[in-house]
């Protein structure tokens, strides 16, 4: 638990997100904006994670 708050599988993208975001010293929204730019161009693909899947 981070916080007091239980975590689910799920979360881990969205806190990947966020500490990647941190470590590149942008905000969550501008590293979204900017992996958004990549998928556009073909760099990268967005597809659901395997775990989250199995769970739902």
């Amino acid at each position: 638990m981070a916080a007091g708050y239980p975590r689910r599988p799920a979360h881990s993208s969205v806190f990947a997100h966020i500490d990647l975001a941190a470590r590149a010293n942008m905000t969550p929204q501008a590293m979204g904006e900017l992996v958004d730019d990549l998928e556009i161009r073909g760099y990268v693909t967005r597809r659901p994670d395997r775990i989250d899947v199995e769970r739902s």
